[in-house]
């Protein structure tokens, strides 16, 4: 015999859901419980999406603030090697005398040699034209990378920003988005 799922007593006998009116039970109290357990995931990709944009956004107010260490700071791992040996290339043309290793250093404390690249970098490119002038939405996201669309005023196609979790923060991929690949 059925066991009862539902009972309820009328006229003082039990009565017994059929089986259809179970399977419409079951599939209510589904519909009831599932929107309860979305918004944690929800929550969880917005405040992800938060933080990436807050970082993009971060890096483009320092630059244009002239905050040079924090700059470096909000850089991807690669995109700070790749700059430090490129500068060290340009350096050692020049017949300057510091090593790869000083001139990372000089990054990370926003030195002479730091100052010098990113006022050059600003002369090649204004951060107003991310902060104020674009049009951003988020792209791909994942677990450690991230895509922004940035969409120019008088651009027809977005710049993608590309965006990188490290040590658990979210970092700017500044090779990666803007340098063109080298044969």
């Amino acid at each position: 015999m059925d066991q009862p799922f539902f009972t309820a007593r009328a006229r003082g006998r039990p009565y017994i859901l059929p089986i259809k009116d179970k399977i419409l039970a079951v599939i209510l109290i589904l519909c009831l419980a599932l929107p309860l357990a979305a918004p944690a995931g929800a929550q969880t990709d917005e405040r992800e999406i938060d933080a990436v944009l807050t970082a993009a956004e971060s890096f483009f107010a320092k630059l244009k603030a002239k905050e040079y260490r924090t700059v470096w700071g909000l850089l991807k791992e690669k995109s700070k090697e790749t700059i430090a040996d490129d500068t060290h290339k340009s350096v050692s043309k020049a017949g300057g005398a510091q090593t790869r290793e000083e001139i990372t250093a000089d990054f990370s404390r926003g030195g002479p040699v730091s100052e010098d690249y990113w006022q050059g970098f600003l002369g090649v490119f204004d951060p107003d034209t991310a902060l104020r002038q674009s049009v951003w939405s988020m792209g791909m996201l994942k677990k450690e990378r991230a895509e922004i669309s940035l969409l120019y005023r008088k651009s027809e196609r977005p710049a993608i920003l590309k965006m990188f979790k490290e040590k658990g923060l979210w970092k700017m991929g500044l090779v990666e988005t803007f340098w063109s690949r080298k044969p």
